[in-house]
C-alpha cells in the first residue's frame, strides 16, 4: 500500500466521522426561577426525569436564578424545581432534536409538600438561538417519494430554505 492509498483512506475515515458527529439526537434546557415577588431563586434544586425511559438529570439554579440542563435525550421530561420554604413546581415538556427549550418557574411561598403544576405549550418562536431548524417527522422520510432514497430531498420540507440547482 502506497502513501497516496493511506492518505485518500484516512480522509475519508475523517469525513465519515464528522458527519456521524454532525446527527444529534439531544436538546436542552433552561429557565428562570422566580418567586411570586419577581425576586430569583438561587440555589433551588431542578430534578427532570424522561417519562418514557426513566433517565433522570438534575442541576442548581445559579446566583441569578437561572438552570441549565444540557444533553437530553429527546422525548418527554417531567421538570419540577424545589426550594425550602417555597411549594414544589412541576411542569411537563416535550423536547425534539436540537432544540433548545426554555421552561420559566415562579414558585409561591409555602412548603415543600404542596405542589404547584405549570401548564405551558412549546414555543413556536426560540429566543434562546437564532438558528434555523426543524424535525422532519418520521413519516415523510417512509412515505414521502424521494428521488434517489437522498436525504437531501427532505430539505425541501423545511420553511426558508431553497434548494440552488447547480449543474
Amino acid at each position: 500500500m502506497n502513501i497516496r492509498n493511506i492518505v485518500n483512506a484516512l480522509s475519508v475515515s475523517l469525513l465519515l466521522a464528522s458527519a456521524a458527529l454532525a446527527q444529534v439526537n439531544t436538546a436542552s434546557l433552561t429557565g428562570l426561577i422566580k418567586d411570586s415577588s419577581d425576586a430569583v431563586v438561587a440555589g433551588a434544586k431542578v430534578p427532570a426525569q424522561n417519562v418514557s425511559t426513566g433517565a433522570e438529570r438534575s442541576t442548581e439554579t445559579n446566583r441569578e436564578g437561572y438552570y441549565f440542563l444540557p444533553d437530553l435525550p429527546v422525548g418527554v421530561w417531567d421538570i419540577s424545581v424545589e426550594k425550602t420554604g417555597f411549594h414544589k413546581a412541576m411542569a411537563n415538556i416535550t423536547l425534539d432534536a436540537t432544540e433548545k427549550g426554555r421552561q420559566d418557574f415562579s414558585l409561591a411561598v409555602g412548603t415543600v409538600a404542596s405542589i404547584t403544576n405549570v401548564e405551558a405549550s412549546a414555543s413556536l418562536l426560540s429566543t434562546e438561538d437564532p438558528s434555523i431548524g426543524t424535525l422532519v417527522e418520521n413519516k415523510y422520510v417512509s412515505e414521502y417519494p424521494l428521488l434517489l432514497r437522498s436525504w437531501d430531498d427532505l430539505v425541501n420540507l423545511v420553511a426558508g430554505i431553497r434548494c440552488v440547482d447547480r449543474g
